[in-house]
């Protein structure tokens, strides 16, 4: 998917938006963390997660990914700089609801903000 940021700013004052293309998880791929699938093949060495940079976010009261399995994932993941981020009062959809996507939409910005050059 390619993101086109030139109909929005989140956050509103953010004079930087991204545009160009996300890596995307498929559902699958997130239903899997809380199978245990993938906390299995992380302990078996089968799935090792090696990236530059990694930012997580999870909603504290998410019933669909539990917060513990998210955390799991990100706490194996092999990275220097990683952040993880958990979502106060958010749940599968915070990034419907309006006081949880500003806080995390902030958070994503400051993240992104402090490794872009200026």
């Amino acid at each position: 998917p390619v993101e086109d940021s030139s109909h929005y700013a989140c956050p509103e004052v953010s004079r930087r938006n991204f545009n160009g293309s996300w890596p995307l998880s498929t559902s699958k791929m997130l239903l899997d963390v809380t199978s245990g699938a993938v906390e299995g093949d992380q302990n078996s060495g089968r799935l090792v997660l090696e990236v530059p940079s990694l930012l997580v976010i999870a909603g504290e009261r998410d019933d669909i990914i539990p917060l513990n399995a998210v955390k799991g994932f990100y706490d194996k993941a092999r990275t220097s700089d990683k952040a993880f981020v958990c979502v106060p009062k958010g749940d599968h959809g915070l990034m419907v609801e309006k006081k949880t996507s500003k806080y995390a939409c902030e958070k994503i910005f400051e993240w992104l903000n402090a490794r872009l050059p200026e």
